[in-house]
């Protein structure tokens, strides 16, 4: 569209001759033309390229892995996890565990933790 408005312009400066009343306005109307093509081609090279989000090194299952090592500083991503597994199969009526249940199973023994998270494990195999 640009290149047309720049050739009508072109071709009305010619058309016009030696009238100058009708020859500026249509050299004008020329340009206008070549400098939107100019932009339009030059814009994408010219405009900063976004930096991209870099993204986290590794699966979601890495975290999950290293909050298993993590002993009971990984316990409250494990809880999230298993939550997020729940919300994912539809299982939202539950509900979050109470900030005191949580906090219980933060504090509480390797094995009772792991009693836990194997119910929840059992539950959520039975869900699929």
């Amino acid at each position: 569209m640009l290149v047309g408005i720049s050739f009508v312009g072109i071709g009305l400066a010619l058309w016009a001759g030696g009238n100058v009343d009708t020859a500026v306005p249509a050299a004008a109307l020329a340009v206008a033309g070549a400098a939107g093509l100019a932009a339009q081609e030059l814009w994408p090279r010219l405009r900063r390229p976004s930096v991209p989000v870099p993204l986290p090194v590794g699966d979601p299952l890495v975290g999950l892995r290293d909050a298993f090592r993590s002993g009971r500083l990984g316990r409250q991503t494990i809880i999230a996890s298993v939550a997020s597994l729940h919300r994912g199969l539809g299982e939202g009526i539950r509900g979050p565990l109470s900030l005191e249940e949580e906090r219980r199973l933060i504090r509480a023994s390797a094995g009772e933790f792991r009693r836990w998270l194997e119910g929840e494990v059992t539950q959520l195999e039975s869900a699929t």
